[in-house]
């Protein structure tokens, strides 16, 4: 987001602190009974790395029925392949089991 919204704005930071996500809302969206009604999403997943314990996020989306898959993140790389490799093998299973 931040990196997507420096880059298209050409600035000369890295990233750009004006673009704040409020996950908190941003879950409301994806659960509002409006989007509820329009929608066919059979499963909703989320992938992410293990937040910080005061992080309520996750608990509300686990309490609104999403699959919540959390990995640590690399020690050596910092990085989240674990996610990245769970949310592939998720979605070609996903995949495999539609046709």
């Amino acid at each position: 987001g931040q990196k997507v919204a420096a880059k298209a704005r050409q600035l000369r930071c890295e990233n750009d602190p004006r673009l704040r996500i409020e996950y908190g809302n941003f879950l409301s969206v994806l659960t509002g009974k409006e989007r509820q009604k329009s929608s066919h999403i059979e499963v909703s997943n989320m992938y992410g790395s293990i937040p910080p314990p005061n992080d309520s996020l996750w608990d509300k989306m686990r309490k609104e029925g999403w699959k919540v898959d959390l990995k640590e993140r690399s020690r050596t790389t910092g990085k989240e392949k674990a996610v990245d490799d769970q949310l592939m093998i998720d979605a070609n299973t996903t995949a495999e089991q539609m046709k």
